[in-house]
């Protein structure tokens, strides 16, 4: 009997343990869920109120003290930032734009103006201040980049003279833009040396682009006249080059002519005897030609119907206006209007010419390079209004922070070319290759 009662004490005692347990784990789970509501509700109530919610876990002194401890490090990095620019030797303007790297800093009349970068413009891969020229002379890359050439290049014009071509042809220029002119809001202005400059270097075969300086802003017909003049210009420069090419050569076959003259003479005896050799010889000859008239005749059928089908598709193309890559390369480039204003009406003037004048550019089959300086792309038109062409930079200082690519950075005013006087525009030509 006592055993019965103490296997039935056992049996109780171990069902109150299992019943404890489960109440345990179900009060645990309840705290669990309650403490996950609890978070959630907390997570949406801070999302809602922002700040107002952080005041519930922290004072407004802690705040405060939070707040000043993260504008005091943004501090640190910005004057870290223009402290290293300034030792570097750069200029104030420099600094500037490296430290505001999301605007666009221009300088006019003392004052400091910032302006947004497009977002939608093609952006430039080098980091601000790794492309240098410390010495006014010489283009430097400091960067990593793998696939990057410079080659350098100089802008000449009427301004520079009378050019020594013999010299200049010995520097160490690879290529040279020549200005044909400018264009003003009459029309176009030729420049006076173009002509010569430009049979110089094709006689000497040196790569060359060209450059329409524009003035003001100008309407589609002005724009549309201008390029043909300018068109027209070129046409006469190699016509006479091709004209004088013809001359020497017509020289030359004279000087050749009188010499043959003289062995012609001595020949005619020899010729005699071989007379007979050669008329029999004629027969075999008039018989070899008849078994290859067919042929011939064919053969020239087929060539004959292959010429109209190649002339058709080149003015199939050429009326496409498609642009091809030894295309002349045109540089539009754009005075500089010292004032900064927020003329709405300027501002679009200068976009539609500049858009206007690359565009009848490639219908006729040249290739439009925009060419300005900072304070051209920022403020005085818009840059997406030509974002497709590729970017001449004119900007003097010492090294470039710019925040679109670009082709071709005009580095100098007052450089230095053997047989050309005065000062010349030097540029570097920036090749990237993925």
């Amino acid at each position: 009997m006592d055993r019965k009662n103490v296997k039935k004490d056992e049996k109780m005692n171990s069902n109150k343990v299992r019943i404890i347990m489960l109440w345990n784990i179900i009060f645990l789970s309840c705290l669990t869920i309650a403490a996950l509501l609890f978070a959630m509700f907390v997570f949406f109530r801070l999302r809602v109120r922002g700040t107002d919610g952080i005041r519930k876990f922290y004072s407004d002194a802690q705040l405060r003290s939070i707040r000043e401890e993260a504008a005091e490090r943004e501090r640190q990095i910005i004057l870290a930032k223009m402290r290293d620019s300034l030792e570097s030797g750069q200029g104030t303007t420099l600094m500037l734009r490296q430290v505001f790297s999301d605007q666009m800093v221009v300088v006019s009349e003392g004052k400091y103006y910032f302006y947004p970068v497009k977002e939608d413009v093609e952006k430039n891969i080098i980091p601000s201040g790794m492309l240098i020229c410390e010495d006014g002379k010489t283009v430097e890359y400091k960067g990593s980049y793998p696939s990057m050439t410079l080659s350098h290049g100089a802008l000449i014009s009427d301004d520079n003279g009378r050019i020594d071509w013999d010299r200049l042809s010995q520097s160490d220029v690879s290529e040279l833009t020549i200005r044909a002119g400018k264009l003003r809001s009459g029309g176009f202005d030729p420049d006076r040396q173009f002509e010569r400059n430009y049979e110089e270097a094709g006689k000497r075969n040196i790569p060359v682009m060209l450059c329409l300086e524009v003035d003001k802003p100008c309407s589609e017909s002005v724009l549309s006249r201008a390029v043909d003049e300018m068109m027209s210009l070129i046409s006469r420069v190699e016509s006479s080059g091709e004209e004088s090419a013809e001359k020497e050569a017509a020289d030359t076959e004279d000087t050749e002519k009188e010499a043959a003259e003289t062995d012609d003479t001595e020949k005619e005896a020899a010729e005699t005897e071989d007379t007979e050799k050669e008329a029999a010889e004629t027969e075999d000859t008039e018989k070899e030609a008849a078994d290859t008239e067919d042929t011939d005749t064919e053969k020239s059928g087929q060539e004959n119907s292959s010429e109209p089908i190649g002339e058709a598709e080149k003015e199939i193309e050429a009326a496409s206006g498609a642009v091809e890559e030894d295309a002349v390369t045109v540089v539009i480039r754009i005075r500089n209007v010292e004032n900064i204003s927020d003329n709405e009406k300027d501002y679009k003037k200068w976009t539609d010419t500049v858009s206007g004048l690359c565009k009848i550019l490639e219908k006729k089959g040249m290739k439009p390079m925009v060419g300005g300086s900072i304070h051209t792309f920022a403020a005085q038109l818009d840059i997406t209004g030509a974002a497709e062409y590729d970017r001449w930079l004119i900007d003097h200082e010492m090294a470039v922070s710019f925040p679109y690519s670009i082709s071709c950075w005009e580095y100098s005013r007052d450089g230095r070319l053997n047989g050309v006087p005065g000062d010349a525009l030097l540029y570097a030509r920036i090749q990237l290759r993925e």
